[in-house]
C-alpha cells in the first residue's frame, strides 16, 4: 500500500452514465458496524499453501511491493524492478530492462495486468510513461501519461489513469488515454479541497481494482463504487457506501486538527474484489477493521483480527488470511519478507491445534517449511483458496 502525500479533491465524478438510484446499485451499509456478524476464516478456508520465491545471484528480493497472477506466472515488483516466477517458485527471468533507453524502465512506481490483451502495463514514474510489454516480456510500446498515481487497461486497450496532484490544484481528474497517449475523456471533480495547513502524509491504497468483469473505481472518501464501462467510456455507479467515509475532507489539509479528531471519524483505505467477494480495509474510530462483503448474498461482515500486537500464538489470533491481493478466483495471495514470516509465526508453530489445522487443508508440512525459511531468503508467498 503507497503512501502519498495527500491534498485530494474529492467528490462523485460527473458523467457517470447512470443513476444512483438504479435498482442495479447496490447499497453496504456500515453504519452498525459493532453489530455485524463475524467472517470466519477458519470455516470458509479450502486449502493453503506457501510459495518460496527462488533466491538467485540476479534474483534477490528485499519485499514485494506488489504481486499479480497470471495464468500460473507470478509476476512480482520490487525495488524498480518486475520478476518472472512460475507457480511453485522458481525464478524464470525480469521483465524488461532497466534503463533509460527507448525499451526500458528507469523507475517502477506501479504495474498492471491486461489480461484481455495479454499484455503487462508498467508506469515509469521518472519518465511519466506507460511501458507495455507482453506477458512472455517482448517490449510493445511506450505512451506518455504524465504524473499518476494508477494506471490500468481496460478491455479496449485503453488506460484507465488517476493522476497525482500534492497541491490541490488543477487537474485532479480521472482520464482515460489510448496508447499512443492522447486524451479521450476527463472526469471532472466538482468538489475543491482547499490546503488550510501543512499536507502530511496519509496512507491509501489503489483507486482502480479488477474484477472478473472489468475495472471499478473507488475514490478515497467517496460514498460511490464505479464500474467503468468502457463501451460508453463512462464510469456506472456500482455500490453506495453508507457509514463508512465520515472524514471531513478539510481535515487532511491541516495535520494538528487531523490527529486531534481522526478517531471521532470512519475511512475505507483500500478495495479488493474477487469473484465473490468485496475485502474493506478500514479505519473505524481510530481502530484498523476488516470486512468482507458477499456479493451473492448482499452481506457485509466484519474480520476479526489481533487485538494487540507482537507474534500470535494460534491461528484464530492472528490474521494469517487476510490477503495483500485476491484474484478472481477466489485466491487470497499474502506475502512475506522471510524475515517477517519467521517473527510472525514462531509462536503459532508451537501450536498442536494450527498444525492441525494446517494438515487438514493442504499444509501438513507447515512446521518443517518454517524451520527451513532462513530470515535472508527471498520472500514467501501465500495462496489461500475460499469455499
Amino acid at each position: 500500500m503507497h503512501v502519498l502525500i495527500l491534498a485530494v479533491l474529492v467528490s462523485f465524478f460527473q458523467g457517470c452514465g447512470s443513476s444512483s438510484e438504479d435498482a442495479s446499485i447496490k447499497t453496504i451499509d456500515f453504519s452498525e458496524s459493532s453489530t455485524l456478524s463475524e467472517f470466519n476464516f477458519l470455516k470458509r478456508v479450502k486449502k493453503t499453501t506457501f510459495i518460496p520465491l527462488e533466491y538467485k545471484k540476479n534474483c534477490c528480493i528485499s519485499s514485494i511491493e506488489k504481486l499479480e497472477i497470471f495464468h500460473d506466472t507470478l509476476f512480482v515488483l520490487s525495488d524498480d524492478m518486475i520478476y518472472l516466477f512460475n507457480k511453485k517458485g522458481k525464478y524464470l527471468k525480469k521483465l524488461g530492462n532497466n534503463g533509460r533507453g527507448p525499451k526500458e524502465c528507469t523507475s517502477i512506481f506501479s504495474f498492471s495486468i491486461d489480461r484481455d490483451n495479454q499484455a503487462v502495463r508498467v508506469y515509469d514514474y521518472q519518465t511519466n510513461c506507460v511501458c507495455s510489454f507482453t506477458t512472455s516480456g517482448k517490449f510493445i510500446q511506450r505512451t506518455k501519461v504524465g504524473l499518476i498515481w494508477q494506471a490500468e487497461a481496460s478491455d479496449s486497450n485503453e488506460l484507465l489513469c488517476y493522476p497525482i496532484n500534492c497541491f490541490g490544484q488543477e487537474p485532479y481528474n480521472l482520464v482515460v488515454i489510448n496508447t499512443i497517449g492522447d486524451t479521450l475523456r476527463t472526469f471532472p471533480n466538482y468538489l475543491k479541497f482547499r490546503l488550510n495547513g501543512n499536507p502530511f502524509l496519509f496512507r491509501i491504497g489503489e483507486t482502480i481494482f479488477h474484477n472478473q468483469k472489468g475495472i471499478s473505481f473507488h475514490q478515497f472518501l467517496s460514498d460511490t463504487v464505479f464500474k467503468y464501462n468502457s463501451q460508453q467510456m463512462a464510469l456506472v455507479p456500482r455500490f453506495l457506501l453508507k457509514g463508512v467515509n465520515t472524514l471531513p475532507i478539510d481535515l487532511l489539509g491541516d495535520l494538528g486538527k487531523f490527529e486531534k479528531k481522526e478517531d471521532n471519524y470512519n475511512w475505507l483505505e483500500r478495495i479488493q474484489e474477487s469473484r465473490r467477494f468485496l475485502f474493506f480495509n478500514a479505519k473505524m474510530h481510530g481502530k484498523n477493521t476488516n470486512f468482507i462483503y458477499n456479493k451473492k448474498q448482499n452481506r457485509l461482515s466484519r474480520v476479526i483480527g489481533p487485538e494487540t500486537g507482537g507474534a500470535p500464538k494460534t491461528l484464530a489470533e492472528s490474521n494469517f488470511f487476510w490477503p495483500n491481493s485476491v484474484s478472481s478466483k477466489d485466491r487470497m495471495i499474502r506475502f512475506w519478507t522471510a524475515y517477517s514470516f519467521k517473527n510472525y509465526y514462531k509462536e503459532i508453530v508451537k501450536d498442536k491445534e494450527s498444525l492441525k489445522y494446517l494438515a487438514a487443508h493442504q499444509c501438513p508440512r507447515f512446521e518443517g517449511f518454517y524451520n527451513s525459511v532462513d530470515i535472508n531468503d527471498n520472500p514467501i508467498i501465500q495462496v489461500t483458496w475460499m469455499n
